[in-house]
């Protein structure tokens, strides 16, 4: 079967537009399917999917502003951003029971725990000072 559907704002419902979403299956705790989302596709398709019934996961997503980089060289290549996040939201999960195919799903993210900041705000700072020191 396929599931689709939407990382979601548990405050007023609009689409998150950056994050990863896992579908585990709730039987053996086996990762049955996962995606990130992508300045193209702000929405998630697994598919392939058995029936049974699973835990759909989004953990920590944001809104972010894809900024694309200007091309270097003369070869066309694949366009690449900078990413900018606007504002983070916590993780959440939820039970589905996939029988067919599903569209239109949405995981409603709330406001990130005092914990999930932290998390955050720690890793940030590792990758900036990693980025200014010397090579």
């Amino acid at each position: 079967h396929t599931v689709k559907g939407n990382i979601v704002s548990a405050r007023d419902g609009h689409v998150i537009n950056s994050g990863n979403v896992f579908l585990t299956n709730t039987l053996d705790h086996s990762l049955s399917a996962n995606q990130t989302l992508t300045e193209e596709d702000a929405s998630f398709t697994f598919s392939f999917i058995l029936e049974g019934d699973y835990s759909l996961t989004a953990p920590m997503s944001f809104d972010v502003d894809f900024v694309p980089l200007p091309h270097i060289g003369s070869s066309p290549g694949p366009l690449q951003y900078d990413i900018h996040a606007r504002h983070m939201y916590g993780s959440a999960s939820m039970p589905l029971h996939v029988d067919g195919d599903i569209d239109g799903l949405t995981i409603a993210v709330p406001e990130p725990t005092p914990k999930e900041k932290q998390f955050y705000e720690d890793a940030v700072r590792q990758q900036q000072q990693r980025d200014t020191a010397p090579q």
